[in-house]
């Protein structure tokens, strides 16, 4: 199994516009289409129901660890339309490149094998991560075609090496599970129930775990706390943890296969390495590029959410009503710029 150095996967660009609508044309509500982008409708509906969701997600924190304020329904409509005009415009992107994109087996294979009780824990739903993989694959393959060669510096892809050299030495992958408790009897009962043969995430839902599910694929160089590496990397296919003291509860990791990893020999990981730059500096390429399409696109928007601002290629807010010199843009119109 190769080890590559954290590479960008094809995202989206920046989707929100972050000022607050005030005055300007009164509108009652929206119609059936809340945006036409080069000729393909978005539904009002589709719009208000990711809306919904998006507003009632669990609020998230900022860098700081202070708790965001959700976003007024206005501004979150913006948002999630933004949103959804740049998905509009990569599957455009994809026609007019003629490809044909599928979702990859193995993300369809592991969706079908997630318990729905996981989902439920989270914001994001099968059909999100459908949607992002296909707007990734899509910016990957049109990034490919239109930046077959990029060059990379010498001694960038050195430094990378020497900073990343760890990740190339040998070590383990495992498939891992985690259960979390509030009550060190129950996370007990969990790890003697395991060592008994029962089945570790069903049991740990049953004895009433605050959270438990798949961690996916943990490495020895998983950006994890140190104790919590070498508690997964001790552990034997099919075997859990000791009880893990955290600072409000109880954890327990059960590793359900493993996989020893060999060295890297330079040349490989240097190689590597430099695919993973050159994706990155085509990924940034393809933002660029993709940016100024969508300025050139044709767009319309419904005036209920705002305005279509070609040479930002983001929905505004409607036209204010005041008085103020065209010349002085408000502190709220620079926010709103950066986001865009």
């Amino acid at each position: 199994m190769s080890r590559l150095i954290s590479g960008p996967l094809a995202a989206l660009a920046a989707l929100a516009v972050l000022a607050a609508a005030c005055g300007g044309e009164e509108v009652s509500g929206p119609g059936e289409v809340a945006a036409v982008v080069e000729g393909r409708d978005i539904s009002a509906v589709e719009v208000n129901a990711l809306t919904d969701r998006y507003l009632a997600a669990p609020a998230s924190r900022g860098q700081t660890g202070a708790t965001i304020p959700p976003l007024e329904r206005p501004l979150a409509l913006r948002f999630v339309l933004n949103y959804l005009i740049r998905l509009t415009m990569l599957e455009v992107v994809a026609a007019e490149f003629d490809l044909e994109v599928e979702i990859d087996p193995e993300l369809e294979l592991a969706l079908e094998s997630v318990a729905p009780e996981e989902f439920a824990q989270s914001p994001l739903t099968a059909d999100d991560l459908r949607v992002a993989e296909r707007a990734g694959d899509i910016s990957r393959r049109v990034a490919l075609a239109l930046f077959p060669e990029v060059a990379i510096a010498e001694d960038e892809l050195g430094r990378i090496y020497q900073e990343e050299s760890f990740r190339y030495e040998s070590g383990w992958s495992a498939v891992v599970h985690t259960a979390f408790f509030g009550s060190l009897t129950d996370a007990e009962s969990l790890r003697t129930a395991t060592e008994q043969g029962a089945p570790f995430l069903k049991t740990a839902q049953s004895l009433g775990a605050l959270e438990s599910g798949s961690m996916g694929v943990v490495t020895s160089t998983s950006p994890l706390p140190p104790e919590i590496l070498e508690a997964i990397g001790s552990l034997a296919p099919g075997a859990v943890s000791e009880t893990i003291q955290a600072s409000i509860g109880w954890l327990l990791f059960f590793v359900e296969s493993r996989e020893e990893i060999g060295a890297t020999p330079d040349e490989v990981a240097r190689e590597q390495i430099r695919a993973v730059l050159a994706d990155r500096e085509r990924q940034r390429l393809f933002d660029e590029w993709f940016q100024e399409r969508l300025t050139q696109a044709d767009v319309e928007v419904d005036a209920f959410y705002g305005q279509w601002n070609a040479p930002s290629g983001t929905v505004r807010p409607p036209e204010r009503g005041d008085d103020r010199d065209e010349d002085h843009d408000t502190e709220e119109d620079d926010r709103e710029r950066a986001a865009a």
